[in-house]
């Protein structure tokens, strides 16, 4: 599927576009989250939580400000290090 597809899928909601965004980009995500999030199982978690925000925000995303895979990566570290914020308080 390419980036347009994706986009157009992910603001649509669908489940060809969800099933897409994890098959494309669950790898890279889960490594940029894993650079901060050291507990795996807390790592797991965090990613979850960033396919929720991509499908949640998937309407304000604009293609004239940024890729997709970049800003995907934003919200990745935007949630790791919350997540790793909230492993050290532990």
């Amino acid at each position: 599927m390419t980036e347009e597809e994706l986009i157009l899928e992910l603001k649509a909601h669908t489940r060809k576009g969800a099933e897409a965004l994890y098959d494309q980009y669950a790898i890279q995500l889960y490594r940029i989250i894993a650079l901060r999030v050291k507990d795996p199982e807390q790592a797991e978690q965090a990613l979850l939580e960033v396919f929720q925000t991509i499908w949640q925000e998937a309407g304000d995303y604009d293609a004239l400000e940024s890729r997709l895979a970049v800003w995907m990566m934003a919200i990745a570290r935007r949630v790791s290090k919350k997540s790793s914020d909230e492993e050290k308080d532990c």
